[in-house]
């Protein structure tokens, strides 16, 4: 009986987390988590194209050509499709109850929100207390971010918020495929992490193009700094299988895309040059409107990082740097 009484807080306390990163993101875009779309910069246009391609899907088809938009546009090309699919997912459940504008309110909350969700599993999966994850997650979601730069500017202001989903569909694909000393039963994982990890890189992939450097990048970092030493061949043949199995999965959109390769490669032109950023990092600024302060104070943790940290700090210090 003693034993039933402690696991509601148990339960609680491990919940707690989400909860708080929950209310947090709710009550920052309030109304939108209740069905109030935002209606600011690409939000529309996101939300115009969902429609279409709910039309194409009704006459079987996953990619068209639609005379309703400008002078006629390519439906179901171009961008990645996972956004879309989870407001026609949030419609179909709702049997058409629910607008088009409410569901695509839901979904963007829920891509906005999982900002601090993939942090709080980043976190428990590697030793951490959740609760750093969860203000990690908090700091992410109240970034005021600039052009270019995410934070609300560009995820909520701008409605760049597939570009947030695509990453924190990443990060939670490398909390699945790294390895959590915990206990004896994780040092042996079944299939089923493995899956989830390559499910998540999928979806990331479906989701934006910048889950694609990010993935490559952080898979090097991981496989740096993440892999037990004494299990580093089975983390390599297990990472190739989950990178081999999520393109698979996400090849039927990837593939067509190539086609599109040039047009891709502009999302290597985000910032400035590596002599302009390292000049404006002297000056504490990470990022272009962020205060001198903080700026520096991220400098200090991110050497303290690297320097002083377990290996998973160590790979997150170091996949940031590699990203900025």
């Amino acid at each position: 009986m003693a034993e039933t009484a402690g696991a509601a807080p148990a339960r609680w306390r491990s919940w707690a987390p989400f909860v708080a990163v929950t209310l947090l993101g709710f009550g920052l875009l309030w109304p939108v988590p209740f069905g109030a779309a935002p209606r600011s910069a690409d939000h529309l246009v996101h939300l115009a194209r969902v429609e279409l391609w709910a039309e194409l899907l009704a006459q079987g088809q996953l990619r068209g050509w639609s005379w309703a938009w400008f002078f006629g546009a390519p439906i179901g090309e171009l961008y990645p499709p996972l956004g879309d699919m989870g407001v026609v997912a949030l419609r179909a459940l709702s049997l058409g109850s629910a607008s088009w504008s409410s569901a695509y309110a839901w979904t963007f909350a829920a891509a906005f929100c999982l900002q601090g969700w993939a942090a709080i599993v980043v976190a428990r999966r590697f030793g951490l207390d959740p609760w750093i994850g969860a203000a990690a997650g908090a700091l992410a979601m109240l970034d005021p971010g600039f052009t270019r730069e995410g934070g609300w500017m560009y995820t909520v202001e701008f409605g760049v918020w597939p570009q947030v989903l695509s990453t924190s569909l990443c990060w939670l694909g490398f909390a699945l495929i790294g390895e959590r000393p915990a206990t004896v039963a994780d040092k042996q994982p079944g299939p089923a992490r493995p899956l989830l990890a390559a499910l998540a890189f999928a979806a990331a992939f479906l989701a934006h193009p910048m889950a694609l450097p990010v993935a490559v990048l952080g898979g090097l970092v991981w496989l740096v700094f993440v892999a037990r030493r004494e299990g580093f061949g089975e983390f390599v043949a297990r990472g190739v299988i989950v990178a081999l199995l999520a393109f698979a999965l996400a090849a039927w959109w990837l593939l067509p895309m190539l086609e599109h390769r040039a047009w891709m490669a502009s999302y290597g032109w985000l910032f400035a040059p590596s002599r302009q950023l390292l000049s404006w990092l002297g000056e504490g600024h990470w990022a272009q409107r962020m205060p001198p302060a903080v700026g520096y104070l991220a400098l200090v943790g991110v050497v303290f990082a690297v320097v002083r940290g377990p290996r998973v700090l160590r790979a997150s210090a170091l996949l940031a740097v590699g990203l900025w």
